[in-house]
């Protein structure tokens, strides 16, 4: 929920050429924030 809100106020502060730029950042942090929980995950289950 938090990542949504950072992305609508991103879309209201930034502008449209850097708002591609920072979309891709966020897309990253969440993939990085979802391989790092998977794979704790998986650490766990062995």
């Amino acid at each position: 929920m938090a990542f949504i809100a950072i992305i609508i106020l991103g879309v209201f502060v930034l502008d449209t050429d850097m708002f591609g730029i920072f979309l891709g950042i966020m897309f990253a942090l969440v993939i990085g924030l979802l391989i790092k929980y998977q794979y704790g995950v998986y650490k766990q289950k062995k």
